[in-house]
């Protein structure tokens, strides 16, 4: 068995690579001002989501983190909470801890294939709608028509949870202000490589960010944070580079995988869900790989919802330590299965 000194965090999916030299300059030039409240900022920022996002000044608003963003939504629309599952679990933590009520849409099918699951009962019941695209745990892309088709079809909230956007390329931003109730998280995390300094934002229509605008703290996002999501959004060519070779790096693991005879969910996010025989198969896989340092996410993890089965989720890490995850799995698969 081959232990590594460094622990190989794929279980949490931030970038797994570095902020670009701008984003790094910018941190560094707000140092001096750390002693100041964040009073100025926001504007630049703001102008640099619109820019980046195609939409109006009055139809973004930062947050601390896509987190404060759910937090948000449930504060003001979760008195009736539909989850599709499996999917992110913090949008369960939240409700639960406002006492929401919560009703759970099983999507996967008996050929793990994912989709929402949603009846016209279901949303006519509903406060607040959540739809997880690219789909975390599965990597799945939710069509913008069915993404429509809810919003048409009810009343509630509709708030689509796009973290992963940047690895699929597909977006509903553009039926923000085509219906009432469409709304619109993303966050810096994933795609930007700044998950520490918990920045992301809300797309919707103007009564909608007004609301939110006058609930949220008053400096819900620090200077330093405001500063580099700026210069992040300014160094595009830098990331597009980094995500195309995350893609990359997700189809090889993919094919790998497949090839070790694990069945591979199609991913569009920066993660693959892989599903074993059994659960036996399961957690012989997971204590092998964390006894040598490996860490990835498993099927009951409290970072999701709903999600039961013998599966694991990878997060995509570089060239080098996706190697040593793939010959790592290949060792402790043939120690079991021989």
């Amino acid at each position: 068995m081959t232990k590594h000194l460094k622990t190989l965090r794929m279980d949490y999916s931030g970038a797994g690579y570095q902020p670009s030299p701008e984003v790094r300059r910018a941190i560094g030039e707000s140092i001096p001002y750390l002693d100041t409240y964040p009073h100025e900022g926001y504007d630049e920022l703001h102008r640099a989501l619109t820019r980046y996002c195609k939409v109006k000044q009055d139809n973004i608003l930062a947050t601390n983190g896509a987190d404060e963003a759910i937090g948000l939504l449930t504060t003001h629309y979760g008195k009736r909470v539909l989850i599709p599952t499996p999917t992110y679990g913090e949008y369960e933590y939240i409700a639960k801890s406002l006492d929401s009520e919560i009703t759970y849409k099983g999507g996967l099918t008996d050929k793990d294939e994912y989709r929402l699951n949603y009846t016209k009962r279901d949303l006519d019941w509903a406060t607040l709608v959540w739809v997880c695209s690219p789909n975390n745990p599965t990597g799945t892309y939710i069509r913008k028509r069915d993404i429509e088709w809810v919003a048409q079809h009810t009343k509630a909230i509709v708030a689509v949870d796009e973290a992963y956007f940047e690895y699929a390329g597909k977006s509903a931003i553009n039926l923000i202000n085509k219906y009432p109730n469409m709304v619109v998280l993303r966050t810096f995390s994933k795609a930007f490589s700044i998950a520490g300094l918990r920045l992301g934002y809300i797309a919707s229509n103007r009564k909608i960010i007004s609301k939110f605008s006058v609930s949220k703290q008053e400096y819900n996002v620090n200077r330093v944070a405001r500063a580099a999501g700026t210069a992040a959004l300014g160094s595009l060519d830098y990331y597009k580079a980094k995500i195309d070779e995350t893609k990359a790096l997700r189809g090889d693991f993919q094919k790998f995988a497949r090839t070790a005879g694990l069945w591979a969910f199609d991913s569009e996010a920066r993660f693959t869900l892989i599903r074993f025989r059994d659960r036996k198969e399961l957690d012989y896989i997971y204590d092998a790989l964390a006894r040598r340092n490996i860490l990835v996410f498993k099927a009951s993890a409290s970072e999701f919802t709903g999600l039961e089965g013998p599966y694991i989720r990878v997060a995509i890490s570089n060239r080098e330590e996706m190697l040593v995850l793939e010959s790592a799995l290949s060792e402790i698969l043939e120690e079991y299965r021989h």
